[in-house]
């Protein structure tokens, strides 16, 4: 009973990073469908989605013995379009990133696709699988992190909400979730129903930026919801209670840095990886090597892919997309895309400014 189960669970802990990365090897190849996938998504912005996206690749990378070729990092959806520290720190290690996917939500996008000028919901989608795809299809290639937008249900409008999109990229779900109790548990369920409704898997949390001190400190926090989880969500794990770090405070990029970032989004990745980046790295993965598993979270990642857990949503999907009622809007979403009249990303972002827009869709 309990005395055969404490053993086991402490000699899981102590593989060594040369072991742990020979346990995984198999799963490394050319085939897309063959590579593991993990999407982050969280409650809100700024929750701490791509600072987590970080630490679990940095966590990887700097202390599990993963070769930098073998694991990559997308972020398919987008409304900021300004520089991410974890895009500057795979340019800098020399890990492949896709940090502006192929859907960016500037300003006037969704007016734009309620009126038929962009691409379709089912070709958004579309290409959202073949770039998570592509990044999968490289040699030696063990391990895609894929970085969600906002909240789970930002995208909806146009029939690509965050559970659209770990769809398309055949991924289960890791949610980042605020600090507290009651807060944070409640914020975890609204979102894994909304998740589950569209058949993606949830695999757990990362409880993110609490306190180290105080009524909602973290390891007072850590002992309440680890009873909720024990007790009543225990197909769920929590993969880790995450301090607030101040220099990953000072990192995220301003509010409505979008439109200054938004000239320069060809140079977003080329700044120098400084001091300062490395002192924060080094904060980061002292955080996660101490209060989280990404040992856990990534085998659990790759056993829901190889039992196929992403098909449920595919299947589901595909007899539940809506379709526009808009006259005109099945015909024109059966022409060749060369052939209709689609709008780019700047002529879009060009006719919101000049109607007055300032941010948002």
């Amino acid at each position: 009973g309990e005395r055969a189960v404490r053993p086991r669970r402490a000699m899981e802990r102590r593989y060594t990073a040369a072991q742990w990365s020979a346990r995984l090897s198999s799963d490394g190849g050319t085939d897309p469908a063959s590579v593991p996938r993990l999407f982050v998504s969280g409650d809100r912005s700024q929750v701490g989605k791509s600072s987590c996206c970080l630490g679990i690749l940095a966590t990887l990378v700097e202390r599990l013995g993963y070769r930098a070729s073998e694991i990559a990092y997308i972020k398919p959806a987008t409304q900021c379009e300004a520089t991410q520290l974890v895009a500057r720190y795979c340019a800098a290690r020399g890990i492949e990133c896709v940090p502006i996917g192929p859907v960016v939500y500037v300003s006037g996008f969704t007016r734009e696709f309620l009126a038929g000028n962009t691409k379709s919901s089912a070709e958004m989608a579309e290409d959202v699988r073949q770039a998570v795809d592509k990044l999968c299809a490289r040699p030696g290639r063990r391990l895609v992190v894929v970085d969600g937008v906002g909240f789970p249900a930002v995208g909806s409008i146009v029939g690509l909400s965050n559970a659209e999109l770990a769809t398309a990229a055949k991924a289960p779900v890791v949610l980042v979730c605020p600090k507290g109790v009651g807060n944070a548990v409640d914020s975890f369920n609204l979102n894994r129903v909304f998740f589950e409704h569209y058949g993606v898997q949830v695999l757990g949390a990362l409880f993110n930026r609490l306190p180290v001190d105080g009524y909602y400190s973290l390891d007072k926090c850590k002992e309440s919801i680890d009873l909720y989880f024990e007790q009543y969500s225990p197909h769920h794990k929590v993969f880790g209670y995450l301090p607030e770090l101040t220099e990953m405070v000072a990192a995220s990029p301003a509010p409505g840095a979008e439109a200054a970032a938004a000239k320069a989004v060809g140079d977003s990745n080329t700044q120098d990886w400084g001091a300062q980046d490395e002192r924060r790295l080094q904060s980061l993965l002292d955080a996660f090597a101490k209060h989280a598993n990404v040992e856990q979270l990534v085998e659990q990642a790759i056993k829901s892919h190889r039992s196929g857990a992403f098909r449920l949503a595919e299947a589901r999907q595909s007899v539940s997309r809506p379709v526009s009622k808009r006259k005109g809007a099945a015909e024109l979403e059966a022409m060749p895309l060369a052939k209709r009249a689609v709008l780019s990303r700047e002529e879009i972002r060009l006719r919101a400014m000049e109607g007055g827009a300032k941010s948002g869709g």
